[in-house]
Order: structure tokens, then C-alpha cells, then sequence
């Protein structure tokens, strides 16, 4: 019974006909939903894929865009309408299922050649010679090597090699479970790659909504969030970014040191706008985030302290004085922007992915002693407002 409760998504999706057009396409752009987490004139925008598909666009490229499976977002509130694959990869899924039920875990290898069909059905149907993704499944590499297609990971944060690239050394392709290629932010990043899988060819390009937002960055900020945005820009401001905890998703994970930080510095005259995760924002959304943060901050919530989750981390960056986060690749994003970030997590994982950016003094380590993270950033964000 419990194996079948893992299928509920393929008895969703079983009976789901897509009818995407078949046709030519130079490359394929895959994303996720958790991924489309910000607006572009009201449709759900992935910063990092949709600003690469307007890239290969303008450079006369067909390009086909899907949504990775099993996707939620409906096709009409989508920048550029991806199409879903919803149906036939539950279909796969179910293929493998049973294939496994009938002979066995041993045979499991078999099962999982459903999925790698899939995805070399997609691939060959548009003639593609590039698949570009953010953190592409082993099955896909795999599919675009068999293809000889270059399957292309975008960088979406910071690239831990023990949590990610590992893990394929295990799985039933090996290396060949891995991308052809990452797109990096910066070099930082990239030598680390180079330093730990030289198999896979890693370059720097730059983030591509940094770029995108060179265009006009007003059409990424909805009416409402343009309000706190000013307010922030007129102020010394401070942007904290957080991660979410992956047991309990309605948890805001901001220590407690921190938020008497927070509350004592509204008193002097600083306003923060706070930033939760993105898989976060995906699951309570706008509502639920601000119930979250009403609940911990009170009545100042709305007045000294905002919820930013809905507007882009880049644009938010442009409208503080400094920036918070207890580690994370916002603090790479936020050296782009020119605005310092102290960190306030363990001091071992900060020296492992931002030596680089310690060193020429785009981020601090600052502890976690309350007076001195306060000195910190009052020392910080009166510096930089002044400026």
C-alpha cells in the first residue's frame, strides 16, 4: 500500500494528454516550478531560465520551453507559456512501477530506463542540440550523451559539491549522470568546480537576471511591493535572506540573537526587509509568509520590518545599505549588487565557498555575539546611506 501511495502524482497525471507542438528547436529550456519565483508583468518568471530563453531568443535561436514534471503552474500565467510534461512522464513513471512490482528491486535498472526514454523522446522530437536546466536529473545527462546533446546546468546557488556532484558517483551512470556543462555566476565558483569535477566543462557566465534586469527592471516589481521598495531606498536599510527549514516549513529561520538585533535596530531608525527562501515563499506564499511574520514580529511587522519574499532578491539588493544572511549564494548576488554581506553562520562553511569575496571584503564573518553584529551594522548601513 505504501508503495502506492508514492504514485499519487502519476494517478493524477495518468490520463493527462499534452498536445505541445513537435517541431525544431535549437534548444530545449526546462525549469521547475519552485524556480518561476518572481513576476514579470503579473506571469510567473524563472529569474534564471526565462532570462536565458530571451538571451538565445534575440540571438536567433527556436527555442522550446517546458516545465519540469510534475508542474502546477498553468501554461497562461507563465512567461512564455512552457508546455507540461506532466502527463507522459507520469506514464513513464507508471511504466517503471510496474516493471519494478513484476520483477523485482533487482531488475531495478530496467525500471529506471522508462525515465531515460522519456527523456530521449523529448530530445529527439525537437532535434535539439542543447538542453539547458537548472540542476539536471542523471536520467537527462545520461539522455544527452547517448544523443550527444549538451545538457547545461545553470547555477541557481552556491555549488556544494558534497551534496550535489557526489551523489551521481553512486547512481547507474556514474559520471555520465552528470551535466556536460555549468553556467557559473563568477569565477570563484567556477575554479572550486574545475577543482572537483575537471570532467565537467564550467564557465563563467554571469548571472543572467542581473542581465535581463538592465532592460527595465520596473517591469519585475508589482504595484504593491514598488511601495516598500521606495520606502527602503529612502531609508538605512537592511535586506536578510533565509533558509527554510526542510521539517517544518511554516519555521521562519531566523535565530533569535538575530531578530533582538532587528528589533533594537528598528529603534535607531533602520528598516529591514526580510526574504525567506523561494521553496519556501512556494509552499505558505504571500499570505502565509506575512502570517509567519506577523506572528513573530507583532506590531512592528508592516511598519519597520517588510515582507520582500515577492520581489526579486537582485532589485532588493539595489534598494539596501547591507545585507544579512547566515550563508547563502545570496551573499555572492549581493557582491554583484556592490552590497556588503555579513554572515552569521559557521565560520568553517563561510572559508569553504567565500574565501574569495572575504578576501577582497564583499563579506564578513561576523559571529554570533548580539552587540557585535548590532555594532556591525549600524557601523554598515549609516556608512553606506551616507554615501
Amino acid at each position: 500500500m505504501k508503495k502506492f501511495k508514492k504514485l499519487k502524482n502519476e494517478f493524477k497525471y495518468l490520463f493527462q494528454f499534452n498536445n505541445y507542438p513537435i517541431r525544431k528547436a535549437d534548444v530545449i529550456v526546462l525549469c521547475h516550478d519552485d524556480h518561476r519565483h518572481v513576476y514579470f508583468k503579473s506571469l510567473k518568471y524563472s529569474p534564471l531560465t526565462d532570462s536565458i530563453y530571451d538571451e538565445l531568443i534575440n540571438d536567433g535561436k527556436l527555442v522550446m520551453s517546458y516545465a519540469l514534471p510534475y508542474s502546477n503552474i498553468a501554461e497562461d500565467v507563465s512567461y512564455r507559456n512552457p508546455e507540461s510534461l506532466n502527463g507522459e512522464y507520469a506514464r513513464a513513471r507508471m511504466r517503471q512501477f510496474i516493471i519494478e512490482l513484476i520483477f523485482g528491486w533487482y531488475r531495478k535498472n530496467i525500471g529506471r530506463k522508462c525515465i531515460l526514454n522519456f527523456w530521449l523522446k523529448i530530445i529527439k522530437q525537437h532535434s535539439a542540440s542543447q538542453v539547458i536546466c537548472i540542476q539536471p536529473g542523471e536520467d537527462l545527462c545520461y539522455a544527452g550523451k547517448l544523443l550527444n546533446v549538451s545538457v547545461i546546468d545553470v547555477q541557481h546557488g552556491l555549488i556544494d559539491i558534497n551534496r550535489y556532484y557526489d551523489s551521481r558517483e553512486l547512481s547507474m551512470y556514474g559520471t555520465k549522470g552528470m551535466p556536460d556543462v555549468v553556467y557559473c555566476w563568477d569565477y570563484n565558483s567556477m575554479e572550486k568546480l574545475k577543482k572537483n569535477w575537471a570532467s565537467v566543462d564550467s564557465i563563467v557566465y554571469g548571472h543572467p537576471f542581473y542581465n535581463r534586469l538592465r532592460e527595465n527592471i520596473n517591469d519585475f516589481i508589482e504595484s504593491d511591493d514598488k511601495k516598500i521598495v521606495d520606502e527602503l531606498l529612502q531609508a538605512p536599510s537592511v535586506l536578510i535572506t533565509l533558509q527554510y527549514d526542510e521539517v517544518d516549513i511554516k519555521k521562519l529561520c531566523i535565530p533569535d540573537n538575530i531578530r533582538r538585533v532587528v528589533l533594537r535596530c528598528i529603534n535607531k531608525g533602520v528598516l529591514f526587509g526580510i526574504k525567506v527562501h523561494p521553496i519556501q515563499f512556494s509552499v505558505l506564499g504571500e499570505v502565509g509568509v506575512s502570517e509567519v511574520f506577523e506572528e513573530v514580529f507583532g506590531e512592528v511587522f508592516n511598519k519597520k520590518i517588510f515582507n520582500v519574499s515577492s520581489i526579486p532578491l537582485p532589485i532588493m539588493l539595489f534598494s539596501v545599505n547591507y545585507h544579512l544572511s547566515e550563508y547563502s549564494a545570496s551573499a555572492i548576488e549581493a557582491a554583484m549588487a556592490e552590497i556588503k554581506t555579513g554572515l552569521w553562520g559557521a565560520k568553517e562553511k563561510i572559508n569553504i565557498f567565500f574565501d574569495a569575496y572575504i578576501e577582497n571584503g564583499y563579506i564578513e564573518i561576523i559571529g554570533q555575539d548580539e552587540a557585535v553584529i548590532e555594532h556591525i551594522l549600524l557601523k554598515e548601513v549609516f556608512k553606506n546611506a551616507a554615501i
